[in-house]
């Protein structure tokens, strides 16, 4: 799978996505953002990832994040330190990654 459907954003009771060994996966539509009570996403093996569109800031609910192995992710966006709710963010073995900082600063909740 390249990229997950639009029609995914509809699905606003979801609580987990769990996008473990998407190695195609490149990208995601922008009404992921609409997952109001989503409280936990896993990327795990996406290897083909380049970014995380700065909807996910949107994801008013997520308590956990879990990006590994997510080789070609370059960096978070600026709106992922809107998520007031996150409690728990895990980035393993990301070896594009830059600017960290950038993108996780401001993070009020995490434990």
């Amino acid at each position: 799978m390249k990229e997950i459907p639009e029609g995914f954003g509809g699905l606003r009771s979801l609580k987990k996505i769990d996008m473990s060994e998407c190695e195609a996966l490149e990208g995601f539509p922008l009404g992921l953002n609409n997952l109001s009570k989503l409280e936990e996403l896993r990327l795990s093996k996406c290897r083909s990832l380049k970014e995380i569109p700065e909807g996910f800031g949107g994801l008013m609910s997520l308590k956990k994040l879990d990006i590994w192995e997510c080789d070609a992710l370059e960096a978070f966006p600026l709106g992922l330190n809107n998520l007031s709710t996150l409690e728990e963010l895990n980035f393993y073995e990301c070896r594009s990654l830059k600017n960290i900082l950038e993108g996780i600063c401001g993070f009020k909740s995490l434990k």
